[in-house]
């Protein structure tokens, strides 16, 4: 992936489509994560301090509140922290909407169990990702050209989700029937670090069976869809288009290839 004139990626996927999205970063990722330029005083303060963050809230008692913000703006650090350092990854943001991935357990694996070792093995990637030994980066080592040693620390093939966000819009059901039952929460499934945004149908398509699966991307024009809990304003809650994203973004010309 290169910038190609631009600055930041941000991927929407609406239910099957968040799986192959999910899948494409996974894959994409996987390929990338090494990546860096020879930066002569590597940076990683950022990403220590995530991974800490990170750590104490998959440590947190599932029976409390588990609240993603801290981790989610560190992410924004270290996804800047990264791109200074060289790394060419674009994607700031991953949006869910409806998404199947919510019953993973039946649709990637056979039951919790092996979902769980999936995730473990480093298969299915989670936010936070998985750790190891209270990091989910690693030390890697390269040569100036001027011969001096240096050294600075990428984030694993799986960790995706350390530098990228991801936000989960859903429309919850009633009595297994009523609302979208494609979609639901992906926290309790893919980690603390996912903000599970429930938002509410119309007052006649909530009571219609499947219909407000269909209905998250419509009346963007509409004053009633700016209310607090729709599906709209989520999404651009989720898009954060007005946030502080690209205040820092380092010079993209500097890693404007055709790789």
């Amino acid at each position: 992936m290169t910038s190609r004139g631009h600055d930041r990626v941000v991927v929407v996927g609406h239910s099957l489509g968040s799986i192959i999205a999910y899948d494409v970063l996974t894959r994409a990722y996987s390929e990338m994560n090494r990546e860096h330029d020879l930066p002569d005083l590597p940076v990683n303060e950022a990403l220590e301090c995530l991974e800490e963050t990170g750590l104490a809230l998959t440590t947190t008692d599932v029976s409390t509140d588990r609240d993603p913000t801290a981790y989610r703006k560190l992410q924004r650090e270290a996804w800047l922290e990264q791109r200074r350092n060289g790394n060419r990854w674009l994607v700031t943001d991953f949006v869910s909407v409806g998404s199947p991935l919510t019953h993973a357990r039946i649709l990637l694996a056979r039951d919790g169990a092996e979902l769980t070792r999936r995730a473990v093995s480093r298969e299915l990637p989670t936010a936070p990702p998985e750790y190891d030994e209270r990091r989910f980066s690693y030390k890697r080592n390269y040569t100036l050209p001027s011969g001096d040693r240096r050294s600075t620390r990428a984030l694993h093939h799986a960790a995706v989700f350390g530098v990228t966000r991801w936000t989960n819009i859903w429309t919850p059901s009633r009595f297994g029937i009523f609302g979208d039952w494609f979609g639901g929460p992906l926290a309790p499934t893919f980690g603390p670090g996912i903000l599970d945004l429930p938002v509410t149908a119309g007052p006649w398509t909530r009571f219609l069976p499947v219909y407000p699966h269909t209905q998250y991307f419509r009346g963007a024009d509409s004053a009633a869809n700016d209310r607090p809990g729709s599906s709209i304003r989520s999404l651009r809650e989720g898009l954060d288009l007005a946030g502080e994203w690209l205040s820092d973004v380092p010079d993209r010309s500097v890693h404007d290839d055709d790789r």
